[in-house]
């Protein structure tokens, strides 16, 4: 099935018809028309094509929309004059899923060094922190570091990491990146990570801050990796304690991970988006597979099951779940929930999510509980997609949330007693 096909097969089968998707396929029909198609064809190309680029101009270049108090809107308005410009995605992208792919396939890849230690949890499990090093002649400031997270089957390999890693590196921060277990070195216990679990994370914390009792921590989580910030962030305050975290940056979190299935096994982005997903996350359970065994009887695992898994819900029904102790896929999801939470947050949070993100669309967004507490806020674009943001013709440089991740980090570390 070709893009443009996926993508109008997507608008057909989507309860909410949106102008945003038409006009998708719209671009994608121009292309075709204007290499292939008469002269009668072309002309009526280059009509739709200006009215395309009408609707561009009109609807899809916005300035984002900011949700949050006005003490937070001020602190940014002072310190990251970007999320005050007008927001120009890249033009000939059209459609929340071309955004996804175009960044992923398009921006360039930054050199980035990076030295890997293997880390041994508690329960025997092990994962992989990347720390970046620095380049000849940046001076680097031992007490700023930040944390990166990335999304469901990402690592530090990938643009949307070695992109911000560049900047913060750039910038003089320590810099590292946690990789998920079964990345980079392979499993050592039959458990992997999950969206509601933040115990991993809980434990890399405890080791930057051991190492570096004096830095200011500030962290970045990409898609699911912005889920475990926010689940962390939210059980911080539960526990009362100090955390030393300065800042987050929260990049296409989902709030909704009911929503985000319900969008996730619609046509076009089951074919562009879940099932690669789920491909390599079974995969990675195949490649450890020897290790599952043993406990396959004792945890009620159905192997051959996992490995036939299609969607990501499946996946998440078979292994996840019950490796978590939830008995449905349903208990897993209500837990990894957080958009009743936001408000438990106690240190400055800016999430950054797109209207046309097909994980976690505009209608999913809880953006009246950002405005609740005067530690969140969201930038909510109208076009990006996923981790997609590009804003360029050629769309190989830094995107909108390097920009923004630039602005907010040295604001947070800078500063922080002025936050809020």
């Amino acid at each position: 099935m070709t893009a443009g096909a996926a993508l109008a097969y997507y608008v057909l089968s989507h309860k909410q018809l949106s102008i945003t998707a038409t006009c998708s396929v719209i671009a994608y029909g121009i292309l075709h028309a204007l290499f292939f198609a008469s002269a009668a064809w072309r002309a009526t190309t280059l009509a739709l094509l200006f009215l395309y680029l009408l609707y561009y101009w009109l609807y899809v270049v916005q300035t984002p929309l900011l949700h949050c108090q006005q003490s937070f809107r001020v602190f940014l308005r002072r310190h990251c004059p970007t999320v005050f410009q007008t927001y120009y995605p890249t033009v000939w992208v059209a459609g929340g899923i071309a955004r996804t792919l175009a960044r992923t396939f398009i921006q360039q890849r930054m050199p980035v060094n990076f030295n890997r230690e293997v880390v041994t949890l508690s329960d025997g499990g092990v994962l992989c922190l990347d720390w970046v090093q620095p380049d000849d002649g940046v001076k680097r400031d031992g007490n700023r570091l930040v944390l990166f997270l990335p999304g469901l089957t990402g690592g530090s390999d990938d643009n949307y990491a070695r992109m911000p890693c560049h900047i913060a590196n750039q910038l003089g921060y320590t810099t590292v990146v946690m990789n998920y277990r079964g990345y980079g070195v392979p499993l050592k216990t039959p458990m992997l990570y999950s969206a509601a679990n933040t115990d991993d994370l809980c434990a890399v914390l405890s080791l930057v801050r051991q190492r570096f009792p004096k830095s200011s921590i500030f962290l970045m989580g990409v898609s699911l990796g912005g889920v475990l910030v926010t689940q962390y962030l939210c059980k911080v305050s539960e526990r009362g304690y100090e955390s030393g975290i300065v800042g987050a940056l929260s990049v296409s979190a989902p709030y909704d991970c009911f929503i985000t299935k319900e969008q996730l096994e619609l046509p076009a982005s089951r074919v562009a988006i879940n099932s690669p997903l789920t491909s390599i996350r079974v995969e990675l359970f195949k490649r450890n597979i020897d290790v599952f065994t043993q406990v396959a009887d004792e945890l009620c695992y159905d192997v051959d099951s996992i490995c036939k898994s299609r969607t990501l819900t499946e996946f998440d029904e078979r292994l996840i779940a019950p490796m978590f102790g939830y008995k449905k896929w349903q208990d897993y999801y209500s837990e990894a929930c957080t958009r009743d939470r936001l408000p438990q947050i106690k240190v400055p949070y800016l999430a950054m999510n797109a209207g046309d993100d097909p994980f976690a669309p505009d209608f999913s967004l809880p953006v009246d509980q950002f405005r609740v507490s005067p530690y969140t806020a969201m930038i909510e674009t109208t076009a990006g997609g996923h981790i997609g943001f590009t804003d360029a013709l050629w769309p190989s440089g830094p995107t909108l949330v390097d920009k923004v991740f630039t602005e907010y980090s040295r604001a947070c570390f800078t500063h922080k007693m002025e936050t809020i």
